[in-house]
């Protein structure tokens, strides 16, 4: 069990030590293209999504507020929004809720909730028309963009087919002599991903000595039981997330005789992103693989926005607007420490080991780093509002290229990288928002919304689990598991109240949901006789993001 390093958690007390009949590696060939210690598309993903976030009026009508304007909340929408303001405005928002993380894998289900907290605060100044028929405002803001807490912790307690150890031995590079495993900087000078050599080097892998694959690596588990050809008779993973990412906004915002209003928004954004992860897996006569991993991410970015509002006419506002991607320069640490037990070794002479060597673990080098960029997708936004005396409907409709998504470091452009990206990810995901608000009275409005995203992948990867299991994955140190994303949604509702000319509280209660699956490892492919053959992980975990929270934005004009 690995515990040098105090973040890496192997509770292995709670793995059961079932009986185990192994699958049998002796045809596997590797095939691979060129391993980078570089994100996979998880990250590059991840960093690059929004959560609905804003003031509590923002969040009541589903965040459609993109033809608005007169919310601080409407900036990330659309920054001409500013030109609506009439007043100076101070405004602090704060939000407290519950988040709930299901996952699902071979029908056994795990729930876990927690509790979250949020807000955001801004400033407006505001300068009345002049005889020109021109103002100019001016906003400073502070909100949390993306949230990543999420935890999870799902077991397998099928037999499969396909063992971690197998994928570690396919991604081994062939004819690497055993011995150079071993040597002093071989996560430094060994040709091979870290998984490779740190899942060798912990006792997963050995290397074909003779026969036609002669320097190839093959799993050392080896179990068969009347017959019959099996794998691990457990599985265990488990995930925790925390971090988010937080935005600096500086918006300007001009109004031309209340017909035309034009915004320009800079955010300066900082991300921190932290991931610990554990996977096992069980075997007969108690032996076991473990892996355990740590991986953070930080760094900062900056991202501009354009916008324009036109009041068509009393009644109806048209809105455009466009985000550039967010510029990131991010830093990756990572560490991780695997093991295995295996109590039918043999040494060099064919004799089986004594059992104080069943046991093997090693840990990767602690202070690993990558520094690289990130450039998130281009967002185009349409709006239109109908605005009247008892209330107003509003509808936003934004298109995003995540198939632009780029990863570059020192040494250039991640080739693969992109190019897989480009081929996974949508050129055109769509996300709906639609919101009304009823004015009761002068004081008092009710409020309602929703919204709607499309997945990031093409349809293909999101509902096909046999198509995304085969994603090419560049491990983010040595992380083999990667998440389809699916379509995201929101319920909103709320309240506001004006209890006196120059202040005010706005109320909001909001659900969110977000599908995606997992897989603990890809799948790769072999070569048999001149022909493919597909090597398939273990059945993909569902999983299930929910956000039951509520709102409150507290105002004052001056």
């Amino acid at each position: 069990m690995v515990k040098s390093h105090s973040f890496i958690h192997l509770d292995t007390q709670t793995m059961l030590r079932h009986y185990f009949i192994p699958l049998i590696s002796s045809v596997l060939l590797l095939i691979t293209g060129s391993y980078l210690p570089a994100q996979t598309h998880d990250n590059a993903l991840r960093f690059s999504t929004e959560a609905l976030d804003g003031t509590a009026r923002y969040q009541a009508m589903g965040g459609a507020f993109g033809a608005v304007g007169a919310d601080y909340g409407s900036l990330r929408q659309n920054p001409a929004g500013l030109g609506l303001f009439r007043s100076n405005e101070i405004q602090g928002t704060v939000s407290f809720g519950q988040n709930m993380d299901q996952a699902t894998w071979y029908k056994e289900q795990y729930k876990k909730g927690h509790t979250a907290f949020g807000g955001n605060m801004s400033v407006v100044l505001a300068t009345p028309l002049r005889g020109s028929g021109i103002s100019f405002n001016l906003a400073l803001g502070f909100h949390q963009r993306q949230s990543f807490a999420r935890s999870f912790d799902v077991s397998n307690h099928h037999i499969t087919d396909f063992s971690l150890a197998d994928y570690a031995a396919l991604i081994t590079p062939k004819d690497i002599p055993t011995d150079d495993f071993f040597g002093k900087n071989a996560y430094g000078n060994l040709p091979a991903p870290w998984l490779a050599i740190l899942g060798h080097r912990a006792g997963w892998t050995e290397q074909f000595l003779d026969g036609p694959y002669k320097g190839s690596y093959k799993k050392v588990f080896k179990y068969s039981e009347e017959g019959s050809i099996l794998g691990p008779s457990n599985s265990q993973l488990r995930v925790n997330e925390r971090g988010g990412i937080q935005d600096f906004d500086f918006t300007g915002g001009l109004n031309y005789n209340d017909r035309l209003y034009f915004g320009l928004g800079v955010k300066i954004s900082a991300l921190d992103y932290r991931m610990n992860s554990y996977y096992g897996e069980d075997f007969i006569d108690k032996d076991y693989l473990e892996l355990a991993n740590e991986l953070r991410t930080s760094g900062s970015g900056a991202s501009v926005s354009f916008g324009l509002i036109a009041r068509v006419s009393d009644y109806l506002r048209l809105g455009a607007a466009i985000q550039t991607p967010t510029w990131f320069t991010l830093q990756d640490n990572y560490v991780a420490g695997a093991e295995s037990r295996y109590s039918r070794a043999l040494d060099k002479e064919g004799k089986p080991l004594p059992e104080k060597e069943w046991t093997v673990n090693d840990e990767t080098p602690s202070d690993a780093a990558w520094r690289y960029q990130l450039q998130t997708p281009t967002k185009i936004v349409l709006s239109g509002a109908v605005v009247g005396r008892l209330g107003m409907l509003s509808l936003d409709y934004e298109l995003a290229n995540y198939s632009g998504i780029q990863l570059k470091d020192t040494y250039g452009p991640f080739v693969d990288d992109n190019k897989l990206m480009k081929e996974y990810f949508t050129p055109m995901q769509s996300t709906l928002r639609l919101g009304g608000e009823l004015r009761v009275s002068p004081q008092f409005s009710i409020r309602a919304g929703g919204y709607w995203r499309q997945a990031p992948m093409k349809a293909s990867f999101d509902s096909n689990p046999n198509q995304s299991a085969t994603i090419h994955v560049n491990e983010a140190g040595t992380v083999p598991h990667y998440e389809i994303v699916g379509m995201g949604y929101g319920v909103t509702g709320g309240l506001g109240w004006r209890f006196s000319p120059s202040s005010y509280i706005d109320l909001a209660v909001v659900y969110q949901g977000q599908k995606s699956h997992m897989y603990p490892f890809p799948t790769l492919y072999y070569q048999e006789k001149g022909k493919d053959m597909q090597l398939t992980t273990p059945q993909a975990i569902q999983l299930q993001k929910q956000r039951i929270y509520g709102v409150a934005t507290f105002g004052f004009k001056f």
